[in-house]
């Protein structure tokens, strides 16, 4: 909170008016209230082993073995080639957000300053 405030004191005065639970990574839950995403790395996974299932058990762990090494392999050498401080995919994110800020809207602020300061720990 004291970064927020010495960054933007309007946002900050905003942010303490608002009820914690409603902005703060602390208050939200993790676990989720729809299995979409764990749905989603099942039926991935699933697809993956099919052609593997009428293998001895041997065949198909050392299949299954070889998908996720050339996976981990592959998203490695991706993130590799990238010499950005921030991904691509959060600079999307954040280009929204900035589509929607509008002067004066503190909230869309402290949204961009919370992004800003979390890609500077990392």
């Amino acid at each position: 909170m004291n970064q927020i405030k010495c960054y933007d004191v309007e946002a900050w005065k905003d942010l303490e008016r608002l009820n914690p639970a409603a902005w703060t990574r602390s208050a939200f839950k993790v676990n989720t209230k729809h299995d979409l995403q764990v749905n989603n790395m099942r039926e991935t996974f699933n697809n993956v082993i099919m052609k593997y299932k009428d293998e001895p058990i041997i065949t198909m762990l050392e299949g299954i073995r070889f998908y996720i090494g050339s996976r981990i392999v592959k998203l490695r050498t991706i993130f590799m080639m990238y010499e950005g401080s921030i991904y691509p995919k959060v600079q999307q994110i954040i280009g929204k957000i900035k589509k929607h800020v509008k002067h004066g809207d503190h909230i869309g602020q402290v949204m961009l300053i919370c992004l800003h300061l979390r890609c500077q720990r990392a």
